[in-house]
C-alpha cells in the first residue's frame, strides 16, 4: 500500500492484507478481533439478523482507536459484531471483505438482487457494512452502518457511522443466521397477471368489490360504474401500478406503510413511488396482494359497510387478505370511458390549431400522460379506437 496515498472517499474500509497506510510502522494484516472494547449497551433477541444489527448500532461513534484495531477494520467489526450476537456460524470471521463474502457464502448465504433486508450483509467497493434500513426492492435504497468510516487519513481515527450511504452497492449477501424467521414472500414468486389489462378485485369470500369511494378504498357490493374498474400496468420489477378509471388516481398506501400494520389504503395521484406499486402471489385459487413497499398484505374488512381497505400482517389462507382479479375487455368497459370519432376530430382540429381545449379536455386528450398534447396521442387514440371496432 503507497502510504502517502491521499485518502478523500466519504467510506473506507480497505481490509487488506498489507495496511498501515499513514501509521509508525507497516502492519502484518490478520483478522483482528476487538469485541471485548465493544460497548455492550444492547439487547439480544435471539434472531440473528436482528442481534447482529443491535450490536453495530451500539457502538455508534466509535473510533478505531478506541475498539481497539489496527488494520483496516471495516470486515472485522462486521466479523465481531456476528461473534457478539451469536452468528459467528452464520458470518465465519474474516479481515478481508472478499473473504469475508466468500465465506459467508461458504456457511450457506445466499446473494440477494432486491428486496434488502436489516442484518443483510452489504458489500460496497472495498468496503463491508450490515444493512441497518430499506424500502422497498432496489439494493439503492438501503442504509447502512459500519465501521471505518468516515473522513480522514488514519484508520484510527475513522469511526462506526450509522446510517449512511457509501456509494455504488456491489452486492449484498444474506447470512444463514441461526433462528431467524422467513418473511412469509421470501419463498413466493410474484405472479404475473398480465401487462396491461382492465379490471374489478373482488374480495374472495365477502364478493365485495375494491371500490374509489371519495379517495379512500373500500369494500362495497357491486356497482355499474368507473368507481371499481382499475387500470393495472405491469412495471419493469414486476410490481403493478393500479390506477382507477373513475379519476386517473392510483391505489396508494398511506405514507408507504410508517403507521404500520392496519396502515389505509387510499387513491392518490400518481407520484411513481413504491407505496402505488403491488405484488400478486397465489393463495389456493385467488390472490393475495402485497404492497411493495412493506411486508404487508392487503386486507378487507368485511365486517363492517363499507369494508375499509388496509394493509396488514400477512396470515395464510386469511379470507379477508384473498383476491379475485376479474378483467373486463377494452370493449366491455363502460362507455363513457370509451373514445370516439369524435373526440380524434376535435383532438386533430387541435393539433391544427383550430380548437382550443378547457383543461379537464387538455388532460382527457393526454392518452400517454406525459404532461402534453400532440401527436402521439392522436396516435393512442386512434390505436385505441381500432381495438374497439375489430
Amino acid at each position: 500500500m503507497n502510504t502517502e496515498k491521499k485518502i478523500i472517499s466519504v467510506c473506507f474500509g480497505l481490509s487488506l492484507f498489507m495496511t498501515g497506510a499513514f501509521s509508525t510502522q507497516m502492519q502484518v494484516s490478520a483478522t483482528q478481533s476487538r469485541k471485548d472494547n465493544f460497548s455492550k449497551d444492547y439487547t439480544l433477541t435471539g434472531i440473528g439478523a436482528q442481534d447482529i444489527l443491535n450490536v453495530a448500532v451500539a457502538q455508534t461513534g466509535k473510533t478505531g482507536k478506541q475498539l481497539g484495531y489496527s488494520e483496516e477494520w471495516c470486515a472485522d467489526f462486521v466479523s465481531d459484531c456476528a461473534d457478539l450476537a451469536g452468528q459467528s456460524a452464520a458470518v465465519p470471521r474474516y479481515g478481508q471483505v472478499t473473504g469475508l463474502k466468500n465465506r459467508i457464502i461458504a456457511a450457506g448465504g445466499k446473494v440477494i438482487t432486491s428486496y434488502p433486508q436489516p442484518g443483510d450483509i452489504v458489500f460496497y467497493k472495498g468496503h463491508v457494512e450490515i444493512v441497518y434500513s430499506a424500502s422497498g426492492s432496489s439494493l439503492s435504497s438501503l442504509k447502512s452502518v459500519g465501521g471505518n468510516t468516515g473522513s480522514g487519513s488514519s484508520l484510527y481515527t475513522r469511526k462506526v457511522s450509522l446510517p449512511h450511504y457509501c456509494g455504488t452497492v456491489l452486492s449484498v449477501v444474506r447470512p444463514a443466521y441461526y433462528n431467524q424467521p422467513v418473511i412469509w414472500y421470501e419463498n413466493k414468486e410474484p405472479g404475473n397477471v398480465g401487462d396491461v389489462f382492465y379490471a374489478k378485485i373482488k374480495n374472495h369470500t365477502s364478493g365485495w368489490y375494491l371500490t374509489n369511494h371519495d379517495g379512500n378504498a373500500e369494500g362495497m357490493e357491486e356497482q355499474a360504474d368507473l368507481s371499481q374498474i382499475w387500470k393495472f400496468e405491469r412495471q419493469p420489477d414486476v410490481g403493478y401500478q393500479i390506477t382507477s378509471l373513475l379519476d386517473d388516481t392510483c391505489l396508494d398506501v398511506e405514507e408507504c406503510a410508517q403507521a404500520g400494520s392496519g396502515s389505509n389504503v387510499l387513491t392518490w395521484t400518481d407520484n411513481d413511488s413504491e407505496n402505488q406499486r403491488f405484488y400478486f402471489y397465489e393463495a389456493e385459487d385467488a390472490f393475495c396482494i402485497r404492497s411493495q413497499c412493506s411486508e404487508f398484505a392487503l386486507e378487507m374488512d368485511f365486517n363492517t359497510h363499507p369494508g375499509n381497505v388496509f394493509v396488514a400482517d400477512f396470515e395464510e389462507n386469511r379470507e379477508q387478505q384473498k383476491f379475485d382479479i376479474e378483467k373486463i375487455l377494452p370493449e366491455e368497459l363502460p362507455t363513457e370511458n370509451q373514445p370516439t370519432i369524435d373526440d380524434a376530430i376535435a383532438l386533430k382540429k387541435y393539433l391544427q390549431n383550430e380548437e382550443t381545449f378547457t383543461e379537464e379536455q387538455f388532460n382527457a386528450a393526454d392518452w400517454n400522460q406525459d404532461g402534453e398534447v400532440n401527436i402521439y396521442d392522436l396516435i393512442l387514440l386512434k390505436k385505441q379506437l381500432l381495438e374497439q371496432n375489430f
